[in-house]
């Protein structure tokens, strides 16, 4: 296997992970971690013709949902 390719898959599903955990965590900065491990994916995606590119904005995703972390953790 192409080592290229074998760490485009890890930044996935380590990304897929952490993310699980930050939401079981509520935490800002593993969900921003996770959002981090997915930019290599989200870059490769984010330059196809179809609609695959919208797999490009998953990390906007996460950066929102860090924010409602922060602001959830700052109510209480």
């Amino acid at each position: 296997m192409n080592l290229i390719v074998f760490l485009w898959w890890m930044s996935g599903i380590l990304s897929l992970g952490v993310l699980f955990f930050a939401i079981i965590a509520q935490s800002v900065l593993w969900t921003l971690i996770s959002g981090a491990l997915f930019l290599p994916i989200a870059y490769y995606f984010g330059g196809a013709e179809n609609a695959f590119r919208f797999l490009g904005l998953i990390p906007l995703i996460h950066i929102v949902l860090a924010c409602v972390f922060f602001w959830m953790k700052k109510r209480n």
